[in-house]
């Protein structure tokens, strides 16, 4: 929260300097510890994609484009149809009036890989609405909590071990991203994750879509599902 505060504060009033808290930490106690959520692996990864594919339904839609963008599930399950660019193969991560976003970092725009694509292209045939997804989501209200839940519990059947959940997408894509030695910038970029405290990261346009799409297709080339 202090971190935050001096962010914020640092980025208004246009000043470069390092922040005082950034390397405050907390000391993990054996009980908090234990709850760290941990990255689904590569063979996780390709049991959910598998399971997924074959349902083919909404719920597992949704965990396939979690699991191949590494978004959050509240910016997954939010997406409206208009978030959806067909022409250039990617999704805007937007605030709109039944979900905000978490920082302004959050705000941007991702590719889709194939098998994500599949499955918005799909999503999008089976109804009309204006939510992508519209079990979860509608003018009133992004039900994440609730999507949460429900595809928490299906994925234990799947890869049953502790501190796995859909928030797991995200640690997971960090670790490809690394794993192909993608500048730390553009994995930000990718992931939505804040510069800290360089105010210039915040100048520009940033990076383009097909230079995110070049890196999370290197990130995901292994991924290979029949």
């Amino acid at each position: 929260t202090l971190m935050a505060i001096v962010n914020k504060a640092f980025a208004e009033l246009t000043i470069n300097q390092k922040n005082p808290f950034e390397n405050l930490t907390i000391h993990k106690t054996d009980d908090n510890a234990s709850k760290e959520k941990e990255p689904y692996t590569r063979q996780d990864l390709t049991k959910l994609l598998s399971q997924a594919r074959r349902l083919d339904d909404e719920r597992r839609r949704i965990v396939i484009v979690l699991a191949l963008t590494g978004a959050r599930l509240a910016e997954i399950v939010g997406l409206r149809r208009k978030d959806v660019d067909l022409i250039n193969n990617s999704i805007q991560i937007a605030s709109h009036e039944s979900r905000s976003l978490k920082t302004s970092a959050s705000a941007r725009t991702l590719p889709l890989l194939p098998m994500a694509l599949e499955a918005i292209e799909k999503q999008l045939s089976d109804h009309t609405g204006d939510f992508v997804f519209p079990s979860y989501a509608s003018k009133t209200e992004v039900k994440a909590d609730s999507a949460s839940a429900a595809l928490n519990k299906w994925a234990k059947t799947i890869v049953n071990e502790p501190n796995r959940t859909m928030h797991s997408f995200r640690h997971a894509l960090r670790d490809q991203l690394r794993a192909v030695n993608c500048p730390d910038a553009v994995s930000k970029a990718i992931g939505g994750w804040s510069e800290g405290n360089d105010v210039s990261s915040s100048y520009g346009l940033g990076y383009e879509l097909d230079v995110k799409r070049k890196w999370l297709t290197k990130a995901y080339e292994w991924v290979k599902i029949t």
